[in-house]
């Protein structure tokens, strides 16, 4: 894309929503839809992640299912492959991480003995080899059907500054925190308005599951939450080219991952 739009960690299910980033190369364009990862559903958020997943397979016309050459393919793999052979046409196995897989060639082999012949595959490190992703995204327009440009061609996301603001300052936590409790964390933007002198003021809330997670996320001293606060502020400002006075706050809403009327305050509507 260019540009950065959803969220990115080390940790896997770090996408909860689906995403869309638009890419426009002179007369074409391509918008793609980043979701979350498959798993097995262990509570409401985890379905509200799969029904993301399903939904937006109903509306593409190509899908890349990306895999990671470091490892061979385990059993939620082969229910991705089971899922796709019945749900689209246009299906491109995309090994990632090309560059830091050990025995690349063997993971290949794993995942494309899990799909039909001819289904078409390509290896790339998305971080270090631009050439390898530029064929992909030729690859990619040669899938898609003629049509009109859907969205303006300087135009990079449909999504709002809020949800992309909440879901980088959520990748902050989770690249910060440890173990399990990134997952059991949310982040709701309360206010955001635009002082006298230009900047932008906003007020986030960090939500956890536990009286004994806020500590966790504050940290001794304050520290966790300012480091959390920095790092995000600095994405912030590069991002939207302006200075940030960012304000983070920690709430607790008990067992909000399996309460659907939290999960709708959180803009996670199983609904939606």
């Amino acid at each position: 894309m260019g540009i950065k739009v959803a969220p990115t960690t080390n940790r896997p299910q770090t996408t909860r929503r689906s995403v869309r980033g638009i890419l426009t190369d002179g007369t074409q364009q391509v918008i793609f839809v980043d979701t979350p990862g498959w798993s097995r559903p262990t509570d409401l958020l985890g379905s509200y992640m799969r029904g993301q997943i399903t939904e937006s397979i109903q509306d593409v016309d190509a899908l890349l299912w990306v895999v990671d050459l470091r490892k061979p393919p385990g059993e939620e793999d082969a229910a991705v492959a089971q899922m796709l052979q019945h749900m689209i046409e246009n299906v491109l196995i995309v090994g990632n991480k090309l560059d830091a897989a050990k025995r690349p060639m063997d993971a290949e082999a794993a995942y494309r003995a899990l799909m039909p012949d001819t289904v078409p595959y390509i290896a790339i490190s998305a971080l270090k080899d631009a050439k390898s992703v530029n064929r992909l995204k030729a690859m990619v327009f040669g899938l898609m059907p003629e049509g009109p440009l859907l969205y303006p061609d300087d135009m990079k996301s449909d999504q709002s500054r809020t949800d992309w603001a909440e879901d980088i300052i959520r990748e902050r936590l989770m690249t910060n925190l440890d173990d399990e409790l990134p997952y059991s964390v949310a982040v709701k933007i309360a206010e955001w308005t635009e002082r006298e002198n230009g900047m932008q003021f906003i007020d986030a809330v960090v939500i956890v599951e536990r009286e004994t997670h806020k500590g966790i996320v504050v940290g001794k001293h304050g520290q966790m939450l300012k480091v959390v606060g920095s790092e995000a502020r600095e994405q912030l400002e590069i991002m939207l080219n302006t200075r940030i006075f960012l304000q983070l706050e920690v709430m607790v809403m008990d067992d909000w991952r399996r309460d659907e009327r939290s999960m709708g305050k959180l803009g996670y509507g199983l609904s939606e």
